[in-house]
C-alpha cells in the first residue's frame, strides 16, 4: 500500500523530547506527573520523520512535544515547559504574545513494571485554544491529574494534525489497519457531496465581526463512526488584503473526544455560527472551505471547495 502523501510532505518541522516521572502527592497521596527531564536539542524533519520519533521516543520512555512549524515556536514551548517543571509559571521566549490565539491538547501518559517504555491512554480531550498564560494553567494543572497538555501551537489546524499522531501511537502503533484506512477513503469520495450553505445574519455581540450561520447536511453513513473532520473555512474580502479564518472539528460516534458528534446511522443538519473579522470598508466575497480526516491509522487531506458570494 503507497505511504500516505501527507506525511511525504518535505515541509519542515521541529521537536523536542521530555521525560516524565509520576510521584504521590505529599499531602493527598494522589498520583502526579512531575517532568523529570527536558531535552535541549531542537530536533527537525519532515511530519513523517516526526510521527516516527514519536513512536522510537514512547518505546525509550520519552514523550515527543511538536511538531512545530517554526523552530521558535518549539524554543518556546521548549521554555515553558521548563519554567512548569521548576514551579515557574510565567511566559515563555515569545514576544508580542497577547494577540495571539494558540491551540493545545491533553494526552494521558502511563507506564509501569509490566510494560516497556510509555503508552498514551484513550481519552476525551478536544482542542482548546486560549492565550499562552491559559497553556500554562492548563499544563499546570493537568499534571496534577495524570494529564500532559501539549502545545502550544501557532493556530487550531497545527493542533489537530499534531493530534492525529499522538491518537495513531496510542496502545500498539505497529500495525496498520487497512479496514480504518479504507473507511476514511470512503468518506473522501464523498466530501465534494456536501452542499455548504453561509448566510450572513444580523451582527451580534462582538462589533468587530461578522457573524454568519453555517450549516451542511450529512448524509447517513458518510461520517464513519472512528474519524474526526477538521474544517477550517477562510473568509476572502474584496480589497484582495485581508482574510479571516475560523476552525472547528466534527468526530463519529465511537470518537472519545468532545467535539459535536455525527451519527454515521441517520442524516445530520450540523449548524454553526462563525464569525469574521470585520475591515471596513472591505467586505466579505466568498470563503474557502478546507477540510483534512482522521482516525488512528491515517491522516487524509480533501480537496478545497470555494463558494462566491454573489
Amino acid at each position: 500500500m503507497a505511504e500516505n502523501p501527507l506525511l511525504q510532505k518535505a515541509a519542515i518541522n521541529y521537536w523536542f523530547f521530555i521525560e516524565l516521572e509520576k510521584i504521590p502527592n505529599q499531602n493527598s497521596g494522589a498520583v502526579q506527573i512531575h517532568i523529570k527531564n527536558i531535552y535541549d536539542n531542537i530536533i527537525s524533519g519532515t511530519f513523517d520523520e516526526f510521527d516516527k520519533d514519536h513512536q522510537r521516543g514512547m518505546i525509550r520512555s520519552k514523550i515527543i512535544i511538536g511538531p512545530f512549524s517554526e523552530k521558535h515556536q518549539a524554543e518556546n514551548s521548549m521554555s515553558l515547559y521548563k519554567n512548569v517543571s521548576r514551579g515557574i509559571l510565567q511566559k515563555g521566549s515569545e514576544q508580542k504574545e497577547n494577540d495571539i490565539t494558540y491551540s493545545f491538547f491533553y494526552v494521558s501518559p502511563y507506564s509501569g513494571d509490566s510494560i516497556k517504555g510509555i503508552y498514551l491512554e484513550p481519552i476525551p480531550s478536544r482542542v482548546s485554544t486560549g492565550s499562552q498564560e491559559d497553556f500554562i494553567a492548563s499544563l499546570d494543572v493537568g499534571l496534577n491529574f495524570e494529564k500532559l497538555a501539549i502545545g502550544p501551537f501557532p493556530n487550531y489546524k497545527s493542533a489537530e494534525k499534531a493530534k492525529f499522531v499522538y491518537r495513531k501511537n496510542v496502545f500498539d502503533a505497529s500495525y496498520v489497519n487497512n479496514e480504518k484506512n479504507e473507511s476514511l477513503k470512503r468518506m473522501v469520495r464523498k466530501w465534494k457531496s456536501l452542499k455548504f450553505e453561509i448566510v450572513r445574519k444580523a451582527q451580534g455581540h462582538e462589533a468587530d465581526k461578522f457573524r454568519y450561520r453555517f450549516s451542511t447536511g450529512f448524509p447517513q453513513n458518510y461520517f464513519e463512526p472512528d474519524a474526526v473532520q477538521v474544517i477550517i473555512i477562510t473568509a476572502n474580502y474584496n480589497d484582495k488584503v485581508h482574510t479571516s479564518r475560523t476552525c472547528f472539528s466534527l468526530q463519529g460516534s465511537d470518537v472519545l473526544d468532545n467535539n459535536y458528534s455525527i451519527s454515521s446511522e441517520r442524516s445530520t443538519t450540523y449548524v454553526n455560527f462563525l464569525f469574521f473579522d470585520k475591515y471596513n470598508p472591505a467586505r466579505i466575497t466568498g470563503f474557502l472551505f478546507e477540510s483534512f480526516i482522521y482516525n488512528d491509522a491515517e491522516m487524509i487531506d480533501l480537496e478545497p471547495v470555494f463558494i462566491d458570494l454573489k
